[in-house]
């Protein structure tokens, strides 16, 4: 037990540092996480129902939806006492994505070393936790590292009891807890119920029955807190159905399942030879799930729902969406490499997973620290909302226009977090008169704004009119066509 405590507390104390080196100065022009504070700020300023009603109103009136009305409340709520103590302080939100990523690590050895050995547990996890992709995401203020932890916990537990086919009180209890949280950070926490369910089916016709109060403590305990969430704070995730109606097609769904065959690649994106990991690692995932399928039914059971939800979801938003069963997908090539090895029956074939996974966890730690560019905790620089440039042009809006302005934007929700108005995304010319202002990003040509070479001239009866500019950005005034 000493001997894993310290090895696991080694890993996440290394992990921690390469995490914390690999911050950067800001945020990239993706603004979930605009939504995400502001909506801290709602719980700690009692205007939850405002925002909702604001946001959802924004989203309706963009050219397509930039996001829900609202995000789960779990991760704005988690947010909402460090904003409290510190206000925009970027830097102390990124160190909340550490700490999850920290616990994920813990209970990631945890679920390993109830399969394999001290050394492949340690290799395991170290390869997840010194992984530059995963380091480099810790970056962005996103829900993403919390509820990595939830899920995987809740699939540690539920994997306990498929193991033991004990049922206990308090682990019962957890689970829903579990559950609930995973649900309250990211709505396909729910998902969780399906190995839960799974198991409690498959153990209820091969044991004698517990009590039904123990076998429904879960999932008693996942409504009773989601009743309680409901009754606490506002709704706004049901707009996410919209982008069903808007976007999806059967060409799409094609177009998701080859792309979620191969999303896993990312994980080696910043390793060398990347592709050929990728396909040694996914045959022997393949070649572990069809050996360990059963004694896995929790994870594999998730993993699936996941899969199957993300490929009928018409957006795609990269490794995140899958970051709750990657480990599962390295757990599976452990195996496989272990069953492999087992029948070559040479020396040292047992210990080829330790050798593969620890190489994989060395080269991932050297070349996290070369992108750190050789200096600790030295935080990189990069464009985007909190730089010099982009700070002025927020700072005139907030200063030079009026408070009940309305300003077209690539990126409303950021507009409504930096520059403390209205705002709304249009890359329609005709629509240019319903805002005061337009502001044109001059390096984002079709991400969601008019061209910045065709702005002011595509709609003559908007009278636009230059009021600011600089190397990055151009306002516009809305002077006509009201």
């Amino acid at each position: 037990m000493r001997k894993d405590s310290l090895t696991l507390l080694l890993i996440i104390l290394i992990a921690s540092v390469m995490s914390v080196s690999l911050f950067s100065t800001g945020q990239f022009w993706w603004d979930d996480f605009a939504s995400y504070i502001l909506q801290a700020r709602a719980i700690l300023t009692g205007t939850m129902s405002a925002f909702v009603s604001e946001n959802g109103r924004a989203i309706a009136q963009s050219t397509y939806p930039v996001g829900p009305a609202a995000y789960p409340w779990g991760y704005p709520l988690l947010l909402a006492p460090i904003y409290a103590l510190t206000g925009l302080s970027l830097t102390t939100f990124k160190l909340l994505n550490s700490i999850f990523f920290a616990a994920f690590l813990a209970t990631l050895y945890l679920y390993a070393r109830q399969r394999f050995s001290l050394p492949l547990s340690a290799a395991l996890t170290a390869f997840m936790g010194f992984n530059p992709t995963l380091l480099k995401a810790l970056d962005l203020i996103q829900a993403d590292f919390a509820f990595l932890f939830t899920t995987s916990l809740a699939v540690y537990l539920i994997d306990r009891q498929w193991r033991t086919a004990r049922q206990i009180t308090w682990q019962k209890i957890g689970i829903g807890i579990l559950i609930f949280w995973s649900f309250f950070l990211r709505t396909n926490g729910i998902l969780l119920l399906g190995p839960l369910l799974l198991v409690d089916f498959f153990q209820s016709r091969a044991y004698p029955r517990p009590a039904l109060h123990l076998t429904s403590l879960p999932y008693l305990t996942f409504l009773l807190l989601t009743g309680l969430s409901l009754l606490l704070f506002p709704g706004g995730q049901s707009s996410y159905f919209e982008h069903y109606e808007l976007f999806f097609s059967p060409a799409r769904l094609i177009d998701n399942l080859l792309f979620y065959v191969g999303l896993p690649a990312s994980l080696f994106g910043e390793l060398p030879y990347p592709t050929l990991l990728f396909g040694l690692i996914s045959f022997l995932s393949l070649w572990g799930l069809a050996q360990k399928a059963r004694a896995e039914l929790p994870a594999l059971a998730f993993s699936f729902l996941t899969l199957v939800l993300y490929i009928s979801w018409p957006e795609r938003q990269g490794l995140r969406f899958i970051y709750p069963i990657l480990a599962f997908y390295l757990i599976f090539a452990a195996h496989g490499l272990l069953n492999l090895a087992a029948q070559t029956k040479s020396t040292w074939s047992g210990h080829s997973p330790t050798i593969l996974f620890g190489a994989l966890g060395v080269v991932a730690l050297l070349v996290s620290f070369l992108q750190t560019g050789g200096s600790l905790f030295q935080r990189r620089e990069i464009n985007g909302p909190f730089d010099p440039v982009s700070a002025e042009m927020f700072a005139y809006i907030r200063q030079e226009t009026a408070a009940e302005s309305t300003i077209i934007f690539f990126k409303p929700r950021l507009m409504r977090l930096l520059g403390e108005r209205y705002s709304i995304l249009l890359d329609d010319c005709a629509r240019l008169p319903e805002g005061n202002y337009l502001v044109i990003h001059l390096k984002q040509e079709g991400n969601g704004q008019l061209a910045p070479d065709k702005a002011k001239t595509c709609n003559p009866e908007a009278g636009l009119q230059v009021v600011f500019k600089n190397q990055r950005f151009v306002v516009y005034q809305v002077t006509g066509g009201k």
